[in-house]
């Protein structure tokens, strides 16, 4: 178990499917446990009709932008209809990442 910097606990389990490279195991308790050291980075996820678009597009001003071209707000829920979007005008908007755009 992981705590991440969102105070929520996300649990993972690995099983042996063979080599490893770039990670370092080691034995952490009984038969088939191990303690994994190295970085675990939270792949961020959207799913459409179900998360916000600030949730999709983390930056606040992608989000504002996307969200304000069917006039909703960044909290709505993105959907398909948002995901359909070919043509965003994002000049002067004081976006600091592109994190989510693949989500168009």
């Amino acid at each position: 178990t992981y705590t991440w910097n969102d105070g929520g606990t996300h649990t993972y389990s690995w099983s042996n499917q063979g080599s490893y490279s770039n990670t370092s195991w080691t034995t952490a308790g009984g038969a088939g446990t191990f303690a994994y050291s190295g970085t675990i980075t939270y792949a961020h996820f959207c799913a459409v009709n179900v998360d916000p678009i600030n949730q999709c597009f983390p930056d606040a001003s992608l989000a504002d932008a996307v969200a304000s071209v069917q006039g909703k707000l960044p909290t709505a829920t993105f959907t398909s209809v948002d995901q359909a979007v070919t043509s965003l005008n994002l000049n002067a908007k004081g976006i600091l990442s592109l994190e989510g755009i693949a989500n168009l």
